[in-house]
């Protein structure tokens, strides 16, 4: 609870003036409310910024708070006009011994002095008073928030090639595989790849049948990204392609070529240490088109010389080029905005 200590002259009816702050906390009155919350408190009864620096201020006040004999706080408040003249003076003081009493009483009185009207307007949120660790409490003017951008989705791109081992429609083999990933990052990736293996099967010393495996696959990979380093993908799809047979040492040589497609899943998992990529995958295929082959001995019998499994599958190693890099982007260093108006008090010395 406070009260008034003494009879003031009359305040100025003044609207939507600007003022100059003094605030000082004499002897005993250290844990008194400092001026960068005084501040704070006036301009946000007026919801405006009008504590301004001396040189621009249509008025000034000039407060003290000082502790008393008995262990009280007064607080004496003076506005007066740019040239001199006053133009009233409040005195408040507690009735306890807690300093922070004064803080409402205090501001408002300054407010009023101000801005009599002050408190019949509509409420709005008041401009921000900042301390800034070299020059003081600063005036903050209203935060602008910036556009939203949505964030970038590059459409990435990747292309490798590897070594690749084949089993299951054919003998063990091996040979090569290439291919492309196309990952617009909002609906998965796409990936294609080719191989060419070869292998052979040997009935005699003599005679032997080689297998020569193309095949294109082309897949969809609802689960593909990279957290740091590590990169993977599962992916579904289908291949299509050929197996030709040419063999040697029979009493009739021939060759063949035969269609292959199959349903296939295929995996891939590696490190991405952009914009290069080290990555093991695996396929494995459900032939849907699936041949046996065999050849006529030397009585004229037919023998089975390879009967495809009901599962093909294969393995790959493969160094690849992705970009673009998703490495992170310095941010840029944010402008410093030095603010128009500081506390008179607070101008630094020249």
């Amino acid at each position: 609870m406070l009260f008034p200590a003494g009879a003031g002259a009359q305040q100025p009816a003044n609207t939507g003036k600007t003022s100059s702050l003094s605030w000082t906390r004499l002897d005993g009155a250290e844990t008194c409310t400092g001026t960068v919350e005084i501040a704070k408190q006036v301009e946000g009864l007026l919801q405006r910024a009008a504590i301004v620096s001396t040189a621009s201020a249509e008025l000034s006040i000039e407060g003290r708070v000082e502790r008393t004999a008995d262990g009280r706080f007064r607080a004496t408040i003076v506005v007066a006009q740019s040239t001199g003249e006053i133009l009233g003076r409040r005195e408040l003081e507690t009735h306890g011994e807690v300093c922070k009493e004064l803080d409402e009483p205090a501001s408002l009185a300054m407010a009023l002095m101000i801005d009599p009207d002050a408190l019949s307007r509509p409420r709005k949120d008041p401009p921000e008073i900042v301390a800034d660790p070299l020059i003081g409490p600063l005036i903050k003017p209203p935060p602008v928030t910036p556009p939203v951008t949505p964030p970038e989705t590059p459409l990435r791109f990747e292309g490798y090639l590897g070594g690749y081992i084949a089993l299951g429609l054919a003998p063990f083999g091996g040979g090569l595989i290439g291919g492309v990933a196309i990952d617009p990052a909002f609906l998965g990736a796409f990936e294609g790849t080719a191989s060419l293996t070869q292998s052979t099967q040997s009935v005699t010393t003599s005679a032997s049948v080689d297998f020569w495996h193309f095949q294109v696959s082309g897949y969809y990979c609802p689960l593909a990204g990279n957290i740091g380093l590590f990169q993977g993908a599962l992916c579904g799809g289908g291949q299509a392609g050929f197996m030709a047979t040419s063999s040697s040492g029979f009493l009739e040589d021939d060759e063949h070529v035969r269609p292959v497609v199959n349903g296939a899943v295929r995996g891939r998992i590696g490190v991405w240490p952009a914009p290069f990529s080290f990555t093991v995958g695996a396929t494995l295929g459900v032939p849907i088109v699936r041949d046996s082959y065999v050849y006529s001995d030397s009585t004229g019998t037919q023998q089975t010389l390879f009967d495809p499994v009901p599962f093909e599958g294969g393995f790959d190693l493969s160094i690849g080029f992705k970009f673009p890099s998703d490495k992170p982007k310095a941010e840029p260093l944010a402008p410093v905005v030095l603010p128009e108006e500081m506390l008179p008090e607070q101008r630094p010395a020249r």
